[in-house]
């Protein structure tokens, strides 16, 4: 093999493992991104769902608050 030869080799080498580095580092960050996301997700998700419960709960005890009034009136 020539120096020339080589010299191309090496470079290619070189060129190809710092374009894995910056894929890798890309896919990890996307990563980490993508797993908080669905980890804010899990935790807002629950207090959606018991803010939207007591809403409902809050708008029947309304209700019935309005039902007592007419009762005794």
């Amino acid at each position: 093999m020539n120096k020339q030869t080589r010299k191309v080799l090496e470079d290619i080498l070189l060129s190809t493992k710092t374009v894995s580095r910056v894929v890798s580092n890309i896919g990890i960050q996307r990563m980490e991104e993508i797993s908080l996301k669905s980890m804010l997700k899990k935790l807002v998700l629950p207090f959606r769902k018991l803010f939207s419960r007591l809403k409902m709960n809050t708008q029947r005890i309304d209700d019935l608050n309005g039902v007592l009034k007419k009762m005794i009136s």
